[in-house]
């Protein structure tokens, strides 16, 4: 019988140089763009990138500000994010079901559209006056049941489009894209707040997911054979878990969709490199992410700022995190597991710095340097989770990966309960203390996850 392959297994794409791109002698520059120059399905996908995520960037910001300024409470401001959190912890494996299973972009396409629909309904309750927080609680609980049946489809799609061996250049250039409209998005929507009231912003989020919906009608996908995938078994995948094995296509009559769930879930725990990297990813999100979620009141309670200091600020951060993807698009595809590690200790280090800052511009300069590494970690944990799984099993596996979104709104309500208590300032140093230490003790004492290539 086969044994699982250890945690130093190379990723797959070592067995399937299918469409590899041409050799550049080593070019830092000319690598960094090869996915747009060379994949045209992949311009498409980035222009829909920039208007979903435009809106998505937009509705963070605006959703917070609208509950804390109904309440003033770091708590509500919590709750809201656990409304949001808590479908993905159901839906997200249906979700992976539906990649597996289903046209991914006609789930992302009907995804978007409804959320369309529910920032349309939003934008009319603000029109007319009658928006309240218990509104805002149910809208998150929508959106968070979109988000978790859409974006395992969205995130699987990625290595159909641009195919494995360009895999990390097209991730990390889907998060410089996300990254400028992490720029762009928090404050054209906090100025249109300002001045025409939020309202105007959710209309222009239904425009901009109208416009998602389009773009992607003309994103292709390679032919199979030319994805540089399923030429060979996962690393560390069991005998009769990959084609021919139970619950894959070729691999016996599919089940119901709890059989598809069951069978990714042993795939999982049986797959040593896909179950290490799942386990850090959600335990490093868990205390990277948090203070996202309680940015608008941090800078009302604790910069002394306004609806429009916070999109600067979302702003100015996003300026090191696309450096960072940059960085991350630029790079070979060599000791990315050190790297990813690298990324989340410069992260920790940031943040204490930050919980610490009561000055704004001291504030907006930790957070440049803080998303780089932010950015640095998200591009290659989804690099190397997208490199390592089976094909048959992507969509599944990216949807456990996906439930990094609830457990950062999870996070994020743990911690505005302890703002509300203990002080936003003291929350927040305790959290990336936390955090450090996790990524020290990881850089240590975890050689398997270090050596990942």
């Amino acid at each position: 019988e086969r044994r699982p392959a250890s945690l130093e297994a190379r990723p797959r794409t070592q067995s399937a140089p299918v469409g590899e791109p041409p050799k550049r002698g080593g070019s830092f520059a000319l690598r960094t763009f090869d996915s747009v120059r060379e994949v045209p399905a992949f311009r498409w996908f980035m222009l829909a990138s920039i208007g979903s995520f435009g809106a998505m960037n937009m509705q963070m910001i605006v959703r917070g500000f609208l509950a804390f300024e109904l309440t003033g409470s770091f708590a509500v401001l919590g709750t809201v994010m656990l409304a949001n959190a808590i479908p993905g912890l159901f839906l997200t494996m249906f979700g992976g079901v539906m990649a597996d299973r289903y046209s991914k972009r006609l789930v992302v396409q009907v995804g978007q559209t409804l959320s369309a629909v529910l920032a349309l309904a939003v934008g009319m309750l603000l029109l007319f006056g009658m928006l309240r927080v218990e509104h805002l609680i149910i809208s998150a609980f929508v959106n968070g049941a979109i988000f978790a049946l859409m974006m395992p489809s969205r995130q699987s799609w990625l290595p159909e489009v641009v195919g494995i061996p360009r895999l990390m250049n097209a991730v990390a250039l889907n998060s410089a894209m996300m990254t400028a409209t992490r720029m762009v998005g928090p404050l054209l929507g906090s100025l249109i707040f300002a001045a025409f009231g939020g309202e105007w912003v959710y209309f222009l989020m239904v425009g901009l997911y109208a416009f998602s919906v389009l773009m992607l009608t003309r994103v292709r996908s390679l032919p199979v054979e030319e994805r540089g995938v399923g030429m060979a078994m996962g690393a560390g995948a069991r005998p009769g878990m990959g084609r021919g094995g139970p619950g894959g296509p070729g691999g016996g009559p599919r089940g119901g969709g709890w059989r598809e769930l069951t069978v990714g879930f042993v795939y999982i725990w049986h797959n040593p490199v896909i179950r290490m990297l799942l386990i850090v990813n959600l335990a490093t999100v868990m205390l990277s992410m948090p203070y996202m979620m309680l940015l608008p009141g941090w800078v009302v309670e604790v910069l002394g700022g306004d609806i429009r200091d916070i999109g600067l600020l979302q702003s100015i951060g996003a300026v090191g995190a696309l450096g960072g993807a940059f960085l991350v698009a630029s790079l070979p595809s060599r000791n990315r597991g050190l790297i990813y590690l690298l990324g989340s200790l410069l992260m920790g280090v940031m943040l204490i710095g930050f919980s610490l800052s009561t000055v704004f511009w001291i504030t907006a300069g930790v957070m440049i340097v803080m998303n780089v590494g932010s950015t640095i970690r998200m591009s290659l944990s989804q690099v190397l989770v997208q490199s390592y799984v089976e094909d048959e099993y992507r969509g599944r596996v990216m949807a456990v990966y996906m439930m990094q979104m609830s457990v950062m709104s999870f996070g994020g309500f743990a911690a505005s309960i302890a703002a509300e208590f203990l002080g936003p300032q003291t929350a927040m140093l305790g959290i990336a203390i936390g955090l450090v230490v996790l990524s020290a003790g990881l850089l240590l004492f975890s050689p398997g996850m270090r050596r990942l290539q």
